[in-house]
């Protein structure tokens, strides 16, 4: 998935994002019903530009396993930092 592999590379050198690849995920999802089929091969063909993918709805799945992953990993996130005594700055869930 595009989206988390550039997500993985900011980190992986330290650096921010330049824009949110979470908040690109979520909107992408939230927004998936409204497009037309013409919108929905193009952003197949945007996103992975050189993948097989070319259903939509396998296209939607993969974001939506792509999600999964950033809240679980935020969860845990959020415990571990919880756990090392970070506990003025956020309520874990």
């Amino acid at each position: 998935m595009i989206v988390g592999e550039a997500e993985e590379r900011y980190r992986l050198y330290s650096r921010p994002s330049v824009f949110s690849h979470h908040r690109l995920l979520l909107t992408l999802l939230h927004h998936a019903g409204e497009l037309d089929q013409r919108s929905k091969k193009e952003l197949v063909l945007l996103i992975h530009p050189i993948s097989s993918i070319d259903n939509f709805n396998i296209f939607i799945y993969s974001l939506r396993l792509e999600l999964l992953k950033v809240v679980n990993e935020e969860i845990q996130s959020r415990k571990n930092l919880f756990e090392q005594g970070e506990k003025k700055r956020f309520v874990p869930y």
